[in-house]
């Protein structure tokens, strides 16, 4: 019987995927920007007409989520990406020649379980349209759909007779590997979407990092709001998947005067509030050995309750928790990839900022944060000293931090920079992909802080000086 040591299986396959993606890149070079173009229209398409399968494939190996929202959020970032960037010129000649769009020569990504077909459908579009060479770090929960999206992606590019290793993957992924591919020199950007396992060794690898993180966000509504449209919105945006999309909010500060009116609200919306021993048992069956167990991610609220040994309505939408402080023994504060909402309340606006900011900074990677208001003062401190990548106003996080919906650029990578984890703080885009050359023309007749004539006059004057040194 022959044993295979899958470390070595995987640093051998990294080795391989990286030497491919190499010497493709180096053909990649000597396309026009037509060809990525034909190419990136063709994966879409490819895409489209497989989402259906993708999106259950997803949920039946993962065990995230539901079908029905999978593939509709997929669907609605899937076109709201591509009508996007399909306009848009990032690589060569562009701005009148002035400007010359390059690959940055090949990109890793290394995606968390929880929105792995999000990611893949972000990076690879945008590889694609960029020229850049891709190879995806296969996650073991999602490893059938990696390896089905990947010859999804290079049967499109076949079609067109591109060279099928510009989107690669691994067949399967261990620790040593992923460490092997980071470190490749062939390669010269690192996507880490969520995926903190291997924060140490994308941040030592020497490379161009973009961390797009999954963090729990949170939301106030202040007194001025509209309280039942607000309250509608975060909830089903807080529900959608069973709380897993990257932006989800899962707390919810309260202005004090409006406390009454918002629980009203919560309770039309389904939403359960438990009682602090509902929160034991709940607790008891998220949370192992401080860490959220991976298996009860992305399930219902009422599975949830039912495993936890409490009774609540089938149609339940969301737990509800109140919470007076923030700390960190208590696992409340703790990010949750589920349909809970910690709700606190403040007596103000002054202090709702001071428990949003302790939010964000407390074991969360705080990259998104809404406020419901009609105050523009309140907006705008709350714009102005919250460490986060972007500000929803009067809308939810779910969809319109991936910019569904909004002006803000489509994308499934919400930068984390505010945290202090890599280099992007906005969403990412074509641009954080290419490096821009200028093409610099001198201006005629420039004379650099004189007149043509003295310019003229220094020369003859140097040129007699020089003569006259040679003479002696």
């Amino acid at each position: 019987m022959n044993f295979i040591d899958k470390d070595l299986s995987s640093v051998q396959e990294a080795r391989i995927l990286s030497e491919n993606a190499g010497a493709t890149q180096r053909l990649l070079f000597a396309y026009e920007t037509k060809f990525f173009d034909k190419a990136f229209d063709s994966v879409y398409h490819y895409i489209d007409r497989n989402l259906h399968e993708l999106s259950k494939m997803f949920v039946e190996e993962s065990g995230y989520g539901n079908y029905e929202d999978t593939y509709k959020i997929s669907k609605l970032f899937l076109d709201a990406l591509y009508n996007k960037v399909c306009g848009e010129n990032v690589i060569g000649e562009f701005e009148g020649g002035s400007k010359i769009g390059v690959p940055m020569g090949g990109i890793i990504l290394i995606p968390s379980p929880k929105n792995t077909l999000l990611f893949m459908i972000n990076t690879v579009l945008l590889a694609i349209k960029t020229g850049n060479v891709l190879i995806i770090v296969t996650e073991k929960r999602v490893q059938k759909l990696t390896q089905k999206f990947v010859e999804i992606v290079r049967e499109a590019l076949q079609a067109e007779d591109y060279p099928q290793d510009f989107v690669s993957c691994f067949k399967e992924s261990c620790s040593e590997g992923i460490k092997e591919i980071v470190k490749s020199k062939k390669l010269a950007v690192i996507i880490n979407a969520g995926n903190k396992e291997y924060l140490s060794e994308c941040l030592l690898a020497g490379k161009v990092f973009y961390y797009g993180s999954t963090g729990a966000s949170p939301v106030f509504i202040e007194r001025t709001a509209d309280i039942k449209p607000a309250i509608k919105d975060i909830v089903y945006s807080r529900k959608f998947n069973h709380g897993i999309l990257p932006g989800a909010e899962q707390f919810l500060v309260v202005d004090e005067p409006v406390i009454n009116e918002v629980n009203r609200e919560l309770k039309k919306n389904s939403c359960y509030f438990m009682t602090p021993e509902d929160e034991k048992k709940l607790l008891n069956v998220l949370i192992h050995k401080d860490k959220m167990d991976e298996e009860k991610i992305g399930k219902s609220a009422y599975k949830l309750a039912l495993e936890a040994g409490f009774e609540v309505p089938v149609e339940t939408t969301l737990l509800v928790s109140y919470q007076e402080y923030i700390s960190e023994v208590n696992s409340y504060t703790k990010e949750l990839n589920v349909p809970v909402l910690v709700v606190y309340k403040e007596a103000d606006w002054l202090h709702a900022c001071e428990k949003c900011i302790k939010i964000l900074t407390t074991e969360h990677d705080g990259h998104s944060l809404s406020i419901y208001s009609k105050d523009p003062e309140v907006i705008r401190q709350f714009a102005i000293k919250k460490p986060v990548g972007r500000v929803m106003v009067n809308t939810n996080t779910s969809f319109s931090a991936m910019g569904i919906g909004t002006h803000i650029y489509p994308s499934a990578i919400l930068g984390a920079f505010t945290r202090g984890i890599g280099v992007l703080s906005s969403n990412l885009t074509p641009d954080h992909l290419v490096y821009v050359r200028d093409v610099v023309r001198g201006k005629e007749n420039e004379t650099y802080g004189g007149s043509k004539e003295s310019d003229e006059y220094m020369v003859d004057d140097f040129l007699a000086l020089l003569a006259k040194i040679i003479e002696k």
